[in-house]
């Protein structure tokens, strides 16, 4: 199978039953670079190795229970390295301009060689006699381990998170800068609206043996479906309350697939920074809110901003302080030169 893992293989968006919120929420700071992207309206794809949740995006692969077979285990590791070197050498060929014929010629040569000599190793060092355990147990735990780590490169994807929700008091203090920050709509209304991904809090990050053969080997849809839900949408249901949405691509900024509705501003955002971001995206068909405390109760709720607002339209200031810093230079008075 090629390519890097067969994602294109892969479609979860949501499942049956699961109802697609109308809006998705991303909240973030409000700095230099997040104003550049958002009037830019670009999306920054994360590498999970960077996000807080140190077990996000990191199956782990069942050692216990019905094991697959030692054969069929050392296929799979091959095939993964070889689709991986394969694309890696594909790319840099490309670069340096080789022909199509000898570019694929070469890169699944090199894919083969890498391949065979992780398992050649694996196989060397099975045969010493000094083992702790038996040549079978040592030869599964490597090919598993090998097999978990090719999963996991593999699977360095850019990801970007969203919320159903604007009004989590725990998301404005995490990721909006202690509520100095924003909160930015977006919706599906494009014209080819991309495959958003929900989510599942609880699913164990445990991978059976059985199922990553199926995926990688026989290409079975629901292993493949198993597989990537692993990889990249399980997390731990104490992060619930986030109700999360993800954008799955490429690492880095790039142009928002999604559509922006609105703007929200935190409890604390100061009045020159909203000023400049109505300013700066002076849309009609974009709204602006901002969110305020209900008083006596642990509860925020947001107010609509008009464009006519004049807490917010009185700035920029002009200051009016016409007297002098200095008293005048007299004329008369000749000054050094140089």
């Amino acid at each position: 199978m090629s390519g890097i893992l067969f994602v294109i293989l892969w479609w979860h968006g949501h499942k049956m039953g699961t109802v697609l919120p109308q809006r998705f929420y991303r909240y973030q700071k409000l700095d230099t670079r997040q104003l550049s992207s958002l009037i830019r309206d670009n999306l920054y794809f994360s590498f999970p190795s960077d996000f807080n949740d140190p077990f996000d995006c990191k199956p782990s692969i069942f050692r216990g229970g019905k094991e697959a077979d030692l054969a069929d285990l050392e296929r799979t590791l091959i095939t993964l390295i070889q689709n991986r070197c394969s694309a890696e050498a594909a790319s840099s060929l490309t670069k340096l301009r080789f022909k199509e014929e000898s570019r694929e010629r070469l890169s699944e040569k090199f894919a083969s060689i890498e391949a065979q000599k992780t398992v050649g190793h694996i196989d060397y060092m099975s045969t010493d006699p000094e083992l702790y355990c038996s040549p079978s147990v040592y030869k599964r735990h490597e090919l598993l381990s090998e097999i978990e780590t090719e999963i996991l490169r593999q699977h360095t994807k850019g990801v970007c998170c969203f919320s159903s929700s604007y009004d989590s008091e725990l998301m404005w203090s995490h990721y909006a800068d202690s509520h100095h920050g924003i909160c930015v709509g977006y919706s599906l209304e494009r014209r080819f609206p991309p495959e958003i991904h929900s989510v599942l809090y609880g699913r164990p990050r445990i991978l059976h043996q059985q199922v990553i053969v199926d995926a990688v080997l026989h290409g079975k849809k629901e292993a493949i479906s198993e597989l990537q839900e692993a990889a990249l949408l399980a997390k731990s249901p104490k992060w619930k309350y986030e109700k999360e949405w993800r954008l799955i691509s490429n690492p880095g900024l790039q142009r928002s697939p999604l559509k922006m509705t609105d703007i929200t501003f935190g409890l604390r955002c100061d009045a020159a920074l909203i000023h400049a971001v109505m300013k700066s995206i002076d849309r009609p068909d974009l709204s602006f809110f901002q969110m305020f405390e209900l008083a006596g109760r642990y509860s925020l709720k947001r107010a609509k901003l008009s464009r006519g607002d004049d807490e917010y339209y009185d700035l920029p200031v002009v200051s009016g302080h016409d007297d002098y810093v200095f008293d005048p230079i007299d004329s008369s008075v000749k000054l050094p030169e140089g």
